[in-house]
């Protein structure tokens, strides 16, 4: 065991091991993250955690100065390879060069917006299951086959102008639910 593990100065005349280590080689370590980091920022703020995780592990003074900074720069090329790895898991991409799309797209699989989405899903199906049997499948026609009204028309054996009055009625209906849903009251359309 090193005799010199304390972190906290005995008195105010001695500076901290900390301050010392850091002093001796952070600008070292630093040229060493500016090599492969392009912005000096993401460079600093590694800097930081290496000397953190010297703080944390109490690389003691007593070691020789070519070690302290061999085992610092073992630490820096670690957190190098934690920073690209994160870059590659999480790409950021700057806000001015994202599209409206982009930003919309992504808005859309937040989880809010999933909850929201599986919300109204399950308001639909509520409210498509209280509709008269003849404006549930006129609507499933439509809507989950793609039927146009001549084709509904002849499933169901009416004129496309009976169909095209059904579904109007029944969108109608289906609407005028969510209208008074979103008035306040909990009761449906009847």
């Amino acid at each position: 065991m090193h005799p010199r593990w304390t972190w906290n100065a005995p008195d105010a005349d001695e500076q901290a091991p900390a301050t010392e280590i850091y002093q001796r080689h952070a600008q070292a370590v630093l040229l060493y993250l500016r090599r492969y980091l392009a912005i000096r920022e993401d460079a600093e703020d590694l800097l930081l955690e290496v000397f953190l995780r010297a703080v944390e592990k109490q690389i003691p003074l007593t070691l020789p100065e070519a070690e302290q900074r061999a085992w610092l720069l073992h630490v820096a090329r670690q957190k190098l390879a934690d920073y690209y790895r994160q870059r590659i898991r999480h790409p950021s991409v700057p806000l001015n060069e994202m599209t409206i799309e982009q930003l919309v797209a992504a808005d859309e699989h937040s989880p809010e917006q999933v909850v929201l989405r599986h919300e109204d899903h399950r308001l639909l199906h509520e409210r498509f299951a209280t509709l008269p049997e003849q404006y549930q499948t006129v609507l499933w026609l439509r809507f989950a086959y793609g039927l146009r009204s001549k084709a509904i028309g002849q499933q169901l054996q009416k004129s496309e102008g009976a169909v095209r009055t059904l579904l109007s009625r029944a969108l109608n209906h289906l609407r005028g639910m969510y209208t008074h849903h979103q008035g306040g009251s909990t009761h449906d359309v009847e």
